[in-house]
């Protein structure tokens, strides 16, 4: 069977534009996929708030970083970032009042454990909400800095205990009151000793009844020399005349 010439013609010239094509595409720099493969898995470059080991690092050793732990605080206690501070996602509404201040002016890095530990991006999120945007997250942070052998530490955060300021002006309260109660039985006390007097004088003047006790004992050997005085001498001297 021939081809009319027509036809072939036309795929000349066709493949002569598709020769042509392909050898411009080739000598192009920045030439175009002949074939596009769709790819399925999820890539893995990170996304705009993480933050490397190395850069994370840096920060903390410039003082300019402030490293926040995602997880739980029993686990915060067993080994963390040295320095870092105990914020869980899960009880954010109650603890970020306590580490607000802390958290301004310097970068925020959010961390917790483990490849797919999704806490440290979620503490990430509610930071934000609350103001904080210089906010970063790295990811797998404990495990990788642990053993990169970076500095760490164990134990309760010190900042926990600012709370404790907060009872100082119950405490005052409490001892402005107790002298109070001080002050009451010492004003009854001088009433005991002298509950025969009903002058206020004597409340005033306690040595006053020891003054009256000394009288009568000045007296009492002045008693005897007046019964010394010679009238039994007087009665001889009457019967002679």
């Amino acid at each position: 069977m021939k081809f009319p010439s027509f036809t072939l013609q036309t795929l000349g010239i066709l493949a002569l534009a598709a020769g042509l094509g392909l050898a411009f595409n080739a000598n192009r720099p920045d030439s175009l996929p002949l074939v596009r493969v769709h790819e399925v898995a999820v890539q893995a470059s990170p996304q705009d708030n993480e933050i490397t080991l190395h850069d994370a690092a840096q920060l903390s050793a410039s003082g300019q970083a402030v490293f926040v732990d995602a997880r739980d605080a029993s686990d915060y206690a067993q080994g963390h970032i040295a320095g870092a501070l105990s914020l869980p996602a899960f009880s954010f509404t109650q603890d970020f009042p306590l580490v607000r201040d802390s958290l301004h002016n310097s970068t925020v890095i959010t961390y917790c454990d483990g490849e797919h530990c999704e806490l440290s991006r979620d503490l990430a999120e509610q930071l934000k909400a609350h103001g904080l945007r210089n906010v970063r997250v790295l990811k797998n942070g404990w495990t990788l800095w642990r053993d990169k052998g970076l500095p760490t530490a164990t134990g309760q955060e010190p900042l926990l205990r600012e709370p404790q300021e907060l009872e100082h002006p119950a405490q005052e309260s409490l001892s402005q009151e107790t002298p109070r109660l001080e002050h009451a039985p010492q004003q009854t006390m001088p009433d005991g000793p002298a509950p025969e007097q009903s002058t206020p004088e004597g409340i005033a003047h306690p040595q006053e009844p020891a003054q009256e006790k000394s009288a009568p004992q000045e007296a009492t050997p002045q008693e005897p020399l007046l019964q010394k005085t010679p009238p039994q001498e007087s009665k001889p001297t009457g019967d002679q005349s």
